[in-house]
């Protein structure tokens, strides 16, 4: 497989080293409605809404994972992190 990794800041994958304790999460608990989900992301909650809406949803995003043979690990706070 090739991976392209498209980077705005200076430092490659810096976001990534400092989100989730080294570890970057890909979801939030998709076992929830997706106005619930939003609540979790203050920045970008009306730009999600509008992929939610027109395009595919938080359960349709994890079925992908795991179509994709990526195990998902819900964690107490709610972030999904691969497994």
């Amino acid at each position: 497989a090739e991976v392209f990794v498209f980077e705005a800041s200076p430092k490659t994958l810096g976001k990534v080293k400092i989100s989730g304790g080294g570890r970057c999460n890909v979801l939030h608990d998709t076992s929830k409605a997706t106005n619930e989900i939003l609540e979790n992301y203050p920045r970008g909650k009306k730009e999600l809404r509008g992929l939610y809406s027109k395009h595919w949803t938080p359960q349709d995003s994890r079925e992908w994972f795991e179509q994709k043979g990526v195990k998902l690990k819900t964690e107490s706070d709610g972030r999904m992190f691969p497994t």
